[in-house]
């Protein structure tokens, strides 16, 4: 039997395989219009990538953070496919 070389990938996929930039952005917009009635700065949501969605939604949005969650994530695993660039 050949051993793995490695035995764990782990893929990085936000700009480096590709990018899903637009994809994340998305997402927290639609899940802040739902929520909260209005879209959030673009800006500003660029700043929290590579950092906790639920953390970021709970420092923005405390008492509003695991609804935010729930409508980002099902959003955006409908969308993934559509929005993500290679």
């Amino acid at each position: 039997m050949s051993r793995l070389r490695w035995p764990t990938v782990i893929f990085d996929l936000d700009g480096t395989l590709v990018d899903t930039i637009g994809l994340i952005v998305a997402s927290y917009q639609h899940a802040f219009a739902t929520v909260l009635g209005h879209p959030w700065d673009e800006a500003e949501i660029k700043t929290w990538i590579g950092t906790s969605l639920i953390g970021a939604m709970r420092r923005v949005a405390p008492d509003h953070a695991d609804e935010i969650f729930h409508h980002y994530t099902t959003w955006n695993e409908a969308n993934t496919e559509r929005l993500i660039r290679q």
